[in-house]
Parts: structure tokens; sequence; C-alpha cells
């Protein structure tokens, strides 16, 4: 719009861009946000490291972020520690929960379906 005289300053022609196109700016920032935020809700319910990545990726691609965090992060079991009592994914070896936990888990009791190698 500078090039072509149609507007004093680049200042102005922002503000006419933005003045244009609000409606459309609000509503990809708050999908954003909303992808974000339910990202940030499953890395700290399946207690996952690089929340704040995560956060990012799936803030700056929108649903197409979250769809791709949703299939790569498979979701594991939750279940509640023997020790600590507090529900964490059970796709580890150990409970990550607390750091005053950290104990193994428990065996599960053998059902007679095991295959050994």
């Amino acid at each position: 719009m500078v090039d072509f005289k149609e507007g004093p300053t680049i200042a102005s022609a922002i503000s006419w861009i933005l003045e244009q196109f609000w409606p459309g700016l609000l509503i990809v920032v708050a999908i954003g946000c909303l992808s974000a935020w339910l990202t940030y809700r499953w890395q700290r319910q399946y207690f996952r490291p690089h929340t704040g990545a995560w956060c990012t990726f799936a803030f700056l691609l929108g649903l197409l972020g979250l769809v791709a965090y949703w299939l790569k992060m498979s979701r594991g079991k939750l279940e509640a520690c023997d020790e600590c009592h507090t529900t964490v994914p059970r796709d580890r070896e150990a409970c990550e929960a607390c750091a005053a936990c950290e104990k193994p888990f428990a065996t599960p009791p053998l059902v007679g379906t095991e295959i050994f190698a």
C-alpha cells in the first residue's frame, strides 16, 4: 500500500490490514491456544518430558499440531501407584510422579497365558 501511495506510512498500512483481518487472526490464535492447552494437560497427565517444546509445536500448528501430537504419543494405561497412590501411566518401569516415590511397579500376577522365550 505504501508503494502504491495508498497509505502514508507502513504503520497505517499495517493498521488497515489488522482492521480487515482481525477476526481471522483472533480465531487462529484461539485455536493455537486451545491446542497448546490440551497438549499441556496431556503432557502433565502422562508425566512426559519436553512440555514446552510440545506446547509450542501445538500452538504454532494449531489443530494439525494437536493431531500430530496425539498420533505421536500413544496413550498409556493410567493406574494408581501402590506406594504414593498417584494416578500415573503404567508404560514405565517405575513411578515418576513425585521425587519422593520413584518405586518400581509391582509385577502383575501370572494368569497362565504368558509366553516365556
